[in-house]
């Protein structure tokens, strides 16, 4: 079987990116979600800092710490669902490499890597020591370079 990486998928939808007919409204359109994903980067980094402050002043008999995390389960189960309901896989991508001599679990493999896309908090996680909760170790480890 040939081998096949993230790095052939990620040079794969680079040339696939630059032959498109309107490659150049594509790539204004993507200096445009950056500049908004910026903002509202910028935006939540402020919201978290001020929350602290915020959560202490609304309720001050109360830890704001302890106020703030009875809503984080809330946060994380609909951030769940929506990432559930919106994210879709790019399949497209898969068909021209089905009739390649790659196994089928490696495709499917590097598409969900490739979706994976929180990459800077992956490498923050892969320089600790691993601490899995219940000592469960995962089936899909994130600092496994290779697919």
């Amino acid at each position: 079987m040939a081998s096949y990486s993230v790095i052939d998928s990620i040079k794969l939808s680079k040339k696939k990116f630059f032959r498109a007919p309107q490659w150049e409204l594509k790539l204004a359109i993507r200096i445009l979600i950056g500049i908004v994903v910026l903002y509202f980067l910028a935006a939540f980094l402020f919201l978290g800092v001020g929350i602290y402050f915020i959560a202490q002043k609304s309720a001050p008999e109360q830890n704001p710490v302890f106020l703030i995390n009875q809503f984080l389960i809330y946060y994380f189960g609909i951030d769940l669902l929506i990432r559930y309901f919106v994210q879709n896989l790019p399949i497209t991508d898969i068909k021209p490499l089905l009739i390649q001599p790659i196994s089928k679990n490696k495709i499917v493999q590097g598409v969900l890597l490739r979706s994976f896309r929180v990459k800077k908090i992956n490498r923050r996680h892969c320089k600790k020591k691993h601490n899995y909760l219940f000592d469960f170790k995962p089936r899909f480890d994130p600092c496994h370079r290779s697919l």
